[in-house]
């Protein structure tokens, strides 16, 4: 159970932070523009019951595992209430009444999940923010994973954890206008470290920009982009007999935060590692990578009233990826390796993270380096890729059609063909 007071408190604290989060940016005309006010109207359906002021206040506590709302017996608003009405509770969450028990000293409210298009009947909601990057806020991102904190100073934070056979460690360093990450995955197998997967890189901040329409109920317009996003990644790959590592996806958290004025909607930035690997430990086998990627885009998506789905959005200003070493892989047998991430991963919530919460809409840029050797036919090759992406889902806007994803950009090259290659 959490105390109602601590939960307002946790809020407003990441409303602070949002601030120092959201700064003024550049004035030149191809950067970041400083931040606008958001612009936001919202009309609730005339069913709707919207906790307020006093009636909030009388919000004992919170069970936010099992989403459970426990009122005040007096509270004149939540006696009224009744299985499968729409509920709001001020500017941060909504719900819908699944259960409702009444003992004499609280109101009992059991909520379940509702589309936002039933909350509201009409709705505006607007941002322009240019994003940078706090260091308060990524902390509580990675604790709220469960890593462990290796250093921190006053510019810079390390963290450390385990996720299945790979061993973690995660550096930040903090400038004005960039953060600059290491990530170190590591595997060892019997004391051994079979596999070493590195990347270093810095991220600039950006500004994303959004809308929101419901009008009469009905999802109008809902897009969202990231402009003058700029990142510079090296990806190293060293991995000798590390057995196989297919379809490891690990999600690390870097922000999560609100726009201030913005009700029930919450951003976050993830990276995102990927890796499929075959590289087998009773043969000899070995593979090593290391390439740079650098670019300048916007990227985002929009969504297509007429199909129900999101269309993408997509300028890639620049862009270029190049050789640092020697690709190098071989075996006795057959090996591949393919390691990458996707970051910044940007994410829109509908929803407060403690509770109930859905994506909305996501956008990454990705980074990938591969790979293989084939003895028969013999061939041996390394190459690189550099996509964008972006994917939907809009259930919380009452759209029936399942989600989906598509392809901002795909750029790949080969760096190492020898023998007979498909």
């Amino acid at each position: 159970m959490r105390n109602y007071l601590r939960f307002i408190y946790l809020f407003l604290l990441s409303i602070s932070i949002a601030g120092v989060i959201i700064n003024s940016g550049c004035s030149s005309s191809d950067e970041p523009s400083g931040p606008a006010s958001p612009n936001v109207k919202i009309v609730y359906d005339d069913a709707t019951k919207v906790f307020k002021g006093n009636d909030l206040s009388d919000l004992n506590r919170i069970d936010s595992t099992n989403y459970i709302f426990y009122f005040k017996s007096s509270n004149s608003l939540a006696a009224s209430l009744q299985v499968g009405d729409n509920v709001v509770i001020g500017d941060y969450t909504y719900f819908k009444v699944k259960s409702i028990n009444n003992d004499g000293n609280e109101i009992v409210v059991e909520g379940e999940f509702v589309p936002f298009t039933d909350v509201v009947k009409d709705a505006e909601i607007n941002w322009d923010h240019t994003i940078s990057f706090d260091k308060e806020a990524f902390m509580q991102a990675f604790l709220s994973k469960g890593a462990t904190i290796q250093k921190v100073t006053s510019d810079s934070i390390g963290f450390g954890f385990k996720y299945g056979s790979f061993e973690y460690s995660i550096g930040i360093k903090f400038n004005t206008d960039l953060v600059n990450l290491t990530i170190i995955a590591e595997k060892i197998v019997a004391d051994t470290k079979v596999a070493k997967l590195t990347v270093t890189g810095e991220l600039r901040k950006f500004k994303t920009t959004g809308k929101i329409m419901i009008q009469d109920h009905v999802l109008q317009d809902f897009n969202a982009s990231n402009d003058f996003q700029e990142g510079e990644f090296e990806l190293k790959a060293t991995a000798a007999g590390s057995g196989d590592d297919i379809g490891l996806e690990v999600p690390l958290p870097l922000l999560k935060f609100p726009i201030a004025g913005i009700p029930f909607i919450w951003f976050e930035i993830k990276c995102l590692v990927v890796m499929n690997a075959h590289v087998p430990p009773e043969e000899v086998a070995s593979c090593q990578l290391d390439y740079k990627f650098k670019y300048n885009a916007d990227l985002g998506l929009q969504f297509n009233k007429a199909t129900q789905k999101c269309d993408k959005k997509a300028n890639l200003r620049s862009n270029e990826f190049t050789e640092i070493d020697k690709p190098e892989s071989g075996a006795t047998g057959g090996m591949a390796l393919s390691w990458g991430l996707a970051v910044p991963r940007f994410e829109i919530n509908i929803g407060l993270p403690e509770f109930y919460n859905t994506t909305v809409g996501w956008i990454h840029a990705a980074y990938l380096v591969g790979g293989d050797y084939t003895s028969f036919p013999a061939c041996r090759r390394a190459q690189a890729g550099f996509y964008g992406a972006y994917g939907w889902a809009l259930g919380a806007f009452g759209v029936t059609l399942k989600g989906g994803s598509g392809n901002l950009w795909t750029k790949e090259k080969v760096f190492l063909k020898v023998g007979d290659c498909p």
